[in-house]
């Protein structure tokens, strides 16, 4: 009996020791979560508001943040598509111009050929004329009158015909700077998208903002419940 009551009484201890060792760790665990919750509500001054408040900013500025980086992605997607668009509208536009200047021209060249071969064709004419007469040889005041005649008409005609150039070269040259004011206006509107585009770019929210947005919100909706 003595060798029973010699075993059994340190295995008693043993229990005892260990119950009195985790009775003291639960103590302190509760009496460090107790503290902390309770130093939370005294740093909020919210009580039981304090955690589902502090979840909810946490939720707000991360949803603020995610919003940003979205538009700001949308932003910049869009001002590149703008700035690549108005980029190719000035080579076209440029390219065009060069093309109808070509076009105006050649055009310009083949009237004006036109027109030289019927200035040579009226004077060969006017040649032929006086040849003829003359070979009649016939003289008199008559004949002076006929020949002063036909210089006349070869003449007046010829001078219809340089009118009829200069008039070809000022509708090339309207036609020309039709070609270009054309280009300028498509040129200024690619300016201005880019401009436009920008700006937008340059005005797009940033992540500080989206921040101290967030912030601005809980602070409110803090005040809220510290006067409720």
């Amino acid at each position: 009996m003595c060798l029973g009551l010699g075993l059994a009484a340190p295995a008693v201890a043993g229990t005892t020791t260990t119950a009195a060792t985790a009775a003291t760790a639960a103590a302190t665990a509760a009496a460090t979560a107790t503290t902390t919750a309770a130093t939370a509500s005294s740093f909020l001054g919210l009580g039981a508001a304090a955690k589902p408040f502090l979840l909810s900013a946490g939720l707000n500025l991360g949803t603020s943040i995610f919003s940003t980086i979205q538009q700001r992605k949308l932003i910049f997607d869009q001002t590149r598509g703008i700035y690549r668009s108005s980029l190719e509208m000035i080579r076209n536009a440029e390219q065009a111009k060069a093309d109808q200047e070509r076009a105006i021209l050649a055009l310009q060249k083949e009237k004006d050929a036109s027109k030289k071969q019927k200035i040579m064709t009226t004077k060969i004419q006017g040649l032929q004329l006086e040849g003829a007469l003359r070979a009649s040889e016939r003289s008199g005041n008559t004949i002076a009158l006929l020949l002063q005649d036909i210089d006349n008409q070869t003449a007046n005609l010829i001078e219809g015909i340089e009118q009829e150039r200069d008039s070809l070269l000022s509708q090339t040259q309207r036609d020309i700077d039709g070609a270009r004011a054309r280009r300028d206006n498509r040129y200024n509107l690619a300016k201005d998208q880019i401009t436009r585009a920008t700006n937008a770019a340059n005005n797009a929210p940033s992540l500080f903002g989206a921040i101290l947005k967030s912030v601005g919100q809980s602070a409110g909706t803090y005040a809220t419940l510290r006067a409720a």
